[in-house]
């Protein structure tokens, strides 16, 4: 971090250790930023063709 800084964004998983208060706390602290996961929802008529084409 020294030469180039904190970074700006850390991206997680949802696992336990980035949901723990203490370190989103000390992120925060430094203005660092978490960013989660995007998942799409999908279609609801994908979802429906998808089992039948087994």
């Amino acid at each position: 971090m020294i030469l180039r800084g904190p970074p700006a964004y850390v991206h997680y998983d949802n696992g336990p250790e980035f949901i723990a208060t203490t370190l989103r706390d000390a992120l925060r602290s430094l203005a660092i930023k978490l960013t989660a996961p995007h998942r799409n929802a999908g279609s609801g008529q994908a979802n429906s063709v998808a089992p039948s084409s087994r």
